[in-house]
Order: C-alpha cells, then structure tokens, then sequence
C-alpha cells in the first residue's frame, strides 16, 4: 500500500538531465528541481515510488512512478492501475502518452500517467465490461 512520504531525495543524473534539458548549469537545475519536487506529493512502497504533480499546466494530475531499484516495472499495467487506484482514485482514468519517435525521452525506468475524473475518449459501453468481465 503507498504511504505519502518526505520528498526523495535529488539525484545527481537527475540534476545532469535537468541542466541539459532547460539549458542551465547544475546549481540552477538542482534549484529548480527542488522547487519542483516541494509543490509535488510523494508516496512510497516497499517497492515503488510515487510522485504527484498537481501543478503542471495541462489541467490533469500527472503521476510519475519508478521502482526503488531503478529497474523497469514488470507487470506494467497492473502495478500502473494499482498505484492510480491508490494515490489518485479508483474512479479516476489515467492515460500513458506514447509520443513521436523523434520526442521521445527515456532516459530512465520512470513511468508517467495522467489522470483525470472524466475520460477523454469513449471506450466501452458498460454493457460490454460487464460482458468482458
């Protein structure tokens, strides 16, 4: 079960990647993930760690998530779906954004959801979970 938790703690990779991304040196890239990270919620598991931005600027609640080990998630879907159901709502919908090729960034294990109280797109009808179920 996720706990909310102090901030984590900034990395040094985390800093690099920061710097070179807003083009800053490394105090002003540590600052300013400082103040990133205290206007977010942290939660943590045995396993996983959580953070909530409520601040970001599309509207939604954005939901980072990576393991303590750094290691890919397996069973992605599942641990994602449980973390959402914990941190954020089991009503809320969360969505996994998969961008162009050439604006992808993966310079870590670290998963992102954004979540919402409404869903952006019509799936099923609730005839048809109830059948898939």
């Amino acid at each position: 079960m996720m706990k909310l938790c102090a901030p984590f703690d900034i990395t040094s990779e985390e800093v690099a990647h920061a710097a070179k991304m807003w083009g800053c040196n490394n105090d002003e890239a540590y600052y300013g993930l400082c103040d990133q990270r205290d206007r977010c919620r942290h939660y943590e598991d045995k396993d996983y760690e959580a953070i909530i931005n409520l601040q970001n600027k599309s509207g939604m609640v954005q939901v980072i998530v990576r393991r303590k080990d750094g290691r890919r998630i397996r069973k992605h879907w599942q641990v994602m779906q449980r973390i959402k159901n914990e941190v954020i709502g089991p009503k809320f919908f969360g969505y996994e954004v998969y961008p162009p090729k050439d604006e992808v960034i993966d310079t870590a294990n670290t998963y992102h959801l954004w979540c919402c109280a409404g869903e952006l797109f019509h799936t099923y009808d609730r005839k048809h979970i109830d059948a898939l179920r």
